[in-house]
């Protein structure tokens, strides 16, 4: 990697320019924030897991949702819960804004908890090569304990913040990071749902949160098919070609749903198996597929070769694919796509096989690079000694340094802890 600077130096002792002046990398203002919460609470005390790179001065918001049903809906989505551009945003923010006691009731939520907190830095966690993917390759159970390239070791932030004891509903917590915010759906409900998917029927469980069977609730999909729950806590519901399917029900204020996906298919019937290798992308990024297809050959389950298989990332019928490939004599195939969207398929003898990709749209933090002067003016002939570096004092990754000073170039290396001088 290369980093070019231009120096120009006025030769005249009653001219001077300031030193340490960054050139136009800034710092983004966007912190890393990581807000998540249970996916269902109790009624008593509850709390939220927050990560922010740096730690501080946050606010947290707790909001109590008037309509439940439709924000259920919202969860779950790929690109995650935003309402900073909605009504909803503006409500939380015109309520936070007001002076009165809580709680602080709006037309679609009511502000119930207001406070700021501090995040003290956590213990330098395990650094990462080279390869920022590897956080995403890595198999750590915890992705807090691994740290990608170009954040500094020892300045994140990750602990639990207490949010008081909560009665049962549905809440929506805001936390605030300078003028950025991240927001979660937190139940809070002593039912639970189990949902289990079948190619005749799906069955839908409610159970206490120590396990006891719910009669009579009644459960609703997303298509507002409805069933009621027996004396065993059991709601049946015909079967659908969806791959996933979302049960949602209540118990007075208590708000549960569950999301299970299952794919109805013969045993002959075409299938293929896709695998991108991540759990996570950035958007635009290079998406090495690896698939495998299967189906019958002479009546016995087997892999399918030399089938053409295409690419598509659409969920429509007649999307037109991205690409193709040709299955070798196991069935397997590989492909590349760039990650345009959230959904990417393989469609095979007429039929979709469908799978979601999860994107990540942070950014790693750019850096300035900064050069400063051993003096402000010199005087013809006299030896200037220029210094680039970060403003730690170095570089994350070794990269050579071009200094121009009236066309003559000089090329210095610059690296971690060191600057190029």
């Amino acid at each position: 990697m290369r980093l070019s600077l231009l120096l120009a130096l006025c030769f005249a002792p009653a001219l001077s320019f300031a030193q340490g002046v960054a050139l136009p990398f800034e710092q983004p203002e966007r912190p890393f924030l990581l807000l998540d919460a249970e996916r269902r609470s109790t009624p008593g005390p509850a709390s939220v897991r927050v990560q922010v790179r740096g730690g501080g001065r946050l606010r947290v918001a707790v909001f109590r949702v008037h309509d439940p049903a439709a924000w259920i809906a919202r969860a779950g989505e790929p690109d995650g819960l935003a309402v900073s551009n909605d009504r909803a945003g503006a409500e939380c923010e015109a309520l936070l804004a007001q002076t009165s006691a809580l709680p602080r009731r709006g037309s679609t939520l009511e502000l119930v908890r207001d406070q700021r907190v501090t995040l003290a830095v956590s213990a330098r966690p395990r650094r990462t090569g080279g390869d920022e993917s590897e956080v995403y390759d890595s198999s750590e159970s915890d992705e807090g304990d691994v740290e990608t390239r170009w954040v500094h070791a020892g300045r994140w932030s990750d602990q639990r913040v207490p949010l008081g004891a909560l009665t049962e509903g549905l809440y929506l917590v805001r936390v605030h990071a300078g003028a950025w915010a991240a927001n979660a759906l937190l139940p809070v409900s002593d039912l639970t749902l189990v949902a289990r998917r079948g190619d005749t029927h799906d069955l839908v469980f409610a159970s206490t949160a120590e396990g006891a069977p719910v009669a009579g609730v009644e459960v609703i999909d997303a298509r507002g098919r409805r069933a009621r729950t027996d004396a065993r806590g059991e709601a049946r519901f015909a079967a659908v070609d969806d791959p996933t399917r979302r049960f949602i029900a209540h118990r007075g204020l208590g708000w549960a749903w569950t999301d299970a996906r299952h794919a109805r298919l013969g045993l002959c019937d075409p299938r293929v198996y896709l695998d991108p290798g991540r759990p996570v992308f950035r958007p635009g990024e290079t998406v090495h597929l690896r698939g495998h297809a299967r189906g019958c050959n002479d009546g016995r389950e087997a892999p399918l070769a030399n089938e053409r298989v295409e690419l598509i990332d659409d969920t429509r019928e007649d999307a037109r694919p991205v690409a193709e490939a040709t299955t070798d004599r196991d069935g397997n195939f590989t492909a590349t796509w760039t990650a345009t969207r959230t959904t990417v398929g393989a469609r095979l003898r007429g039929r979709s096989h469908l799978r979601t990709i999860q994107f990540d749209h942070r950014r790693l933090p750019t850096r300035s690079l900064r050069l400063t002067l051993d003096r402000g003016f010199a005087a013809a002939g006299e030896t200037v000694r220029a210094r680039a570096a970060n403003d730690d004092g170095g570089w994350p990754t070794t990269a050579d340094v071009t200094f121009d000073i009236d066309g003559k170039r000089m090329r210095a290396e610059v690296g971690p802890g060191r600057a190029a001088r």
